[in-house]
């Protein structure tokens, strides 16, 4: 076991430990959050950067920017806000010590994720292996199983987008048959 692999365990034993104090409706709503809030950024950014921030800033680049991000924040606020007040609820049936073992079990899964895509980000930046060398990535244990984890994770969410532009294409290219 590596010096990355220790690194890697914390953050996973620190996952748990948040799952376990929040529990597994806080844990499924905030990442319901996250991917929600990201899908709506994704579609809503350019009008929102149109609308209401381009009066506000002299770029619209900039402008893009502030508004992915304020959209990708504001979406699982409010979901953390309805997760909170829904394990409030599962407290109160009596159902919190369930509530928390599961939590702590999507805890780990969720920072696998985040760590996946971690390595992913240092992988494109450090195409040398300056960062982390090549011979320690491949003593790893976790390094590159969560690498693919969360490889597999991303082509998910970037499908639906593509599904979405070409069922848009298909409708359109009817409506064009038709006139």
């Amino acid at each position: 076991m590596t010096v990355t692999d220790i690194i890697i365990l914390v953050c996973m034993v620190v996952g748990a430990g948040i799952g376990f104090k929040k529990g597994l409706v806080w844990q499924v709503i905030t990442i319901a959050g996250l991917i929600l809030g990201f899908l709506v950024a994704k579609y809503l950014y350019v009008y929102v950067a149109e609308k209401y921030i381009s009066p506000v800033t002299n770029s619209f680049t900039v402008a893009q920017i502030i508004a992915f991000a304020g959209i990708w924040i504001f979406i699982p606020l409010v979901f953390s806000l309805v997760g909170l007040l829904l394990t409030k609820a599962v407290d109160v049936v009596s159902l919190g010590c369930f509530n928390r073992l599961l939590g702590a079990a999507l805890g780990v899964v969720k920072y696998m994720f985040f760590i996946g895509v971690v390595i992913y980000v240092l992988d494109y930046f450090d195409t040398r292996n300056q960062v982390i060398s090549r011979e320690k990535k491949e003593a790893s244990l976790f390094y590159y199983p969560l690498k693919a984890f969360a490889g597999k994770v991303f082509p998910v969410i970037i499908g639906l987008k593509e599904k979405d532009i070409r069922k848009q294409k298909d409708d359109e290219s009817t409506t064009n048959r038709r006139a």
